[in-house]
């Protein structure tokens, strides 16, 4: 995400799931899914589908990453795939 979409989805986060301390860093697929950092989560990246409601947010657990070089593989794996 750039400058400018990193802010608005970083605020539209905050207004739609209070109780998480979101901050996306990528679109992830063809829908609305978003990479997120979560404050006190460690580095572990979480995979927001935007725009459900609050408590629905979260994708699966076939969507969860320990770490960025786990998601950073898993993005660069799909993308070879879908080439």
């Amino acid at each position: 995400l750039d400058e400018e979409m990193s802010k608005f989805f970083l605020l539209e986060m905050k207004k739609m799931y209070p109780s998480r301390d979101l901050i996306p860093f990528a679109s992830y697929g063809p829908n609305d899914d978003y990479a997120c950092f979560e404050v006190d989560k460690g580095e572990e990246i979480q995979i927001i589908h935007f725009g459900a409601t609050a408590g629905w947010e979260q994708r699966g657990k076939d969507m969860k990453y320990n770490n960025f070089w786990d998601w950073f593989k898993k993005a660069i794996d799909d993308m070879i795939e879908f080439d």
